[in-house]
């Protein structure tokens, strides 16, 4: 862990890498020690249907903030396990629209007490210590800033200002 303490920013991106990757091995452990068939990467698209009911795969990828493509591959998969359901409705038929199956409803179910449980624990890990709290907040900010301007154009162009300085 030392490297990534004197690294700092550096390693932002790995560190962000490796926690992300325990923290889904973790979720992963819980539901295979309930005996429920559940894969993290579903949690987002269940928790959209559970909100939305039915909901198109365009607007699913721009609520995940991801292409087309990726939606559709996830969704594939889904309807595959017979836990979605991909229709169209009369009014434009280009439009596809997912929902829960009756399997994918009963799946929600067992799911939905292993969520409650696991944002109570997250919370508790990040203690009440006012800079454990802000991390969502600073992810938040950091993804706004990412968004507004690249980070690749922002090295490239302080890379291009301080070659234009010598």
């Amino acid at each position: 862990m030392a490297i990534y303490k004197t690294t700092g920013a550096l390693m932002l991106g790995t560190r962000l890498r490796r926690l992300s990757d325990a923290f889904l091995l973790e979720i992963s452990r819980i539901y295979r020690s309930l005996g429920i068939e559940f894969e993290a990467p579903w949690f987002p698209v269940f928790y959209l249907l559970r909100q939305h009911g039915s909901i198109s795969i365009s607007l699913l990828a721009g609520e995940l903030e991801v292409s087309q493509s990726a939606v559709s591959q996830m969704i594939v998969q889904l309807e595959k396990r017979g836990l979605i359901q991909v229709a169209r409705r009369d009014c434009d038929r280009r439009v596809r629209y997912v929902s829960l199956t009756d399997s994918g409803k009963e799946l929600l179910a067992q799911v939905l007490p292993v969520w409650k449980e696991i944002q109570q624990t997250v919370e508790g890990m990040m203690g009440d210590d006012n800079a454990s709290r802000m991390l969502l907040h600073a992810l938040e900010q950091f993804e706004g800033e990412m968004e507004r301007t690249p980070m690749s154009e922002a090295v490239l162009a302080r890379l291009s200002n301080s070659r234009e300085a010598l």
